[in-house]
C-alpha cells in the first residue's frame, strides 16, 4: 500500500509539473511593424537607436527625474531622432515598471486594453509584461479595463517605444495598456493611481498635428511651416501647463489631429495639480513637412518630459 501511495504521488506530481508548465507557457506578443516602421534587422536597430540617443541636451542635463514622457510613435525615419532626445533624458534606471499608454488606431472600443501576453518581442528580444499590475488593474475595474489583444496585436503606437525601453532600461517589465474612447478620465485615473509615483515612468504614445488632404485636416492654406507649428504649440502649451481642461477645450475648439489626445489627457489629469512634478520641458519638435520639405501631408513629432 504504502508503495502504491508513493507511486501515485509520483504520477501526480509530474503530472502537477506539466499542467503548471503548460499554463504559465509565455504568451508573446510579435512584432508587427519591425521592417516597416523601423528595422528588422537587430544591428541595424542597434546602430539607430545609438545614434537617435548619443544627442544630449546641457539644458535638460539637470532637469531631475523623468516621471513621464510624451514621444512620438511614427516610423524611425521621421520621427526616431525626436524620439531618442526624449529618451536620452532618462539618467535614472532604478524604476519599478514602465507603464505605456497608446492610443488605438484599427480598433475601437470603449475604456483601456490590456492584454493576456507574458511578453512583447521586437528584434532586439523579449520585454517582459508585468502580470500581476496587469492582472490587478483589471480586476479593480473592470467596468473600465479589459483583456483585449486584438487592441494590442497590430497596433503600431506602443510597439514603436519599445526598443527604445529595451536600450536604456532593458530589464524593467512593462505595463503595457492601448486607450480606446474615454469619458471619465477622473476614473479611469484612480485605476492607475497606484502606478503614479517615481518608482514607475510613464511613456504616453501620441503625435500631433496631422495635416493635409489625406488626414481631413485642411485649417489653412498658407504659410504651412509657420501655422501647423503655431497649432502644435499651443497644445504643447496646455500640456507644459498640465492643464487637462485646456488641452481638451483646445481639441473641442481646433478640431486638431493629435492621434494621442487621450493618453495625454489621462496624463494630464494624472499629473494635475501633483506638487512632485518640479518641471516640464519640450525637449524636441519637428514635423515629416519640414523633414520632407513636402507640407501637403505634414504630421507633427514632440517630446515631452515631466520631472519631480
Amino acid at each position: 500500500m504504502e508503495y502504491w501511495i508513493n507511486n501515485y504521488m509520483e504520477k501526480m506530481e509530474c503530472g502537477m509539473l506539466k499542467y503548471q508548465k503548460k499554463i504559465t507557457e509565455p504568451k508573446i506578443r510579435r512584432p508587427a511593424v519591425a521592417g516597416s516602421f523601423y528595422p528588422s534587422n537587430q544591428l541595424e536597430l542597434e546602430a539607430f537607436l545609438d545614434i537617435a540617443l548619443s544627442s544630449v541636451n546641457e539644458n535638460h542635463a539637470s532637469s531631475g527625474r523623468l516621471r513621464a514622457l510624451i514621444s512620438p510613435h511614427a516610423g524611425y525615419m521621421y520621427s526616431g531622432d525626436s524620439a531618442g532626445k526624449g529618451y536620452n533624458c532618462i539618467k535614472h534606471k532604478n524604476y519599478e515598471n514602465v507603464i505605456i499608454f497608446a492610443p488605438s488606431h484599427k480598433v475601437p472600443f470603449y475604456g483601456v486594453a490590456l492584454s493576456d501576453y507574458t511578453h512583447y518581442k521586437t528584434p532586439l528580444g523579449s520585454i517582459m509584461i508585468n502580470t500581476d499590475a496587469v492582472n490587478n488593474i483589471i480586476k479593480n475595474n473592470q467596468d473600465i479595463a479589459f483583456v483585449r489583444n486584438d487592441a494590442h496585436v497590430n497596433e503600431h503606437a506602443l510597439e514603436v517605444q519599445l526598443p527604445f525601453i529595451q536600450k536604456i532600461l532593458p530589464d524593467v517589465p512593462l505595463i503595457p495598456v492601448i486607450c480606446g474612447h474615454i469619458d471619465d478620465f477622473q476614473k479611469t485615473v484612480e485605476a492607475f493611481s497606484e502606478y503614479n509615483n517615481e518608482k514607475n515612468l510613464w511613456i504616453i504614445s501620441s503625435d500631433f498635428t496631422h495635416y493635409g488632404r489625406s488626414f481631413n485636416y485642411t485649417p489653412f492654406f498658407e504659410d504651412l511651416d509657420k501655422a501647423i507649428e503655431k497649432l502644435d504649440m499651443q497644445a504643447i502649451k496646455k500640456i507644459l501647463d498640465i492643464d487637462p481642461e485646456g488641452f481638451l477645450d483646445f481639441i473641442s475648439k481646433t478640431g486638431a489631429t493629435i492621434c494621442g489626445a487621450t493618453p495625454i489627457s489621462l496624463l494630464l489629469y494624472s499629473f494635475y495639480k501633483n506638487q512632485e512634478i518640479k518641471k516640464t520641458l519640450l525637449l524636441d519638435y519637428t514635423n515629416s513637412g519640414k523633414l520632407m520639405s513636402d507640407f501637403s501631408h505634414s504630421v507633427s513629432y514632440a517630446s515631452i518630459g515631466f520631472f519631480s
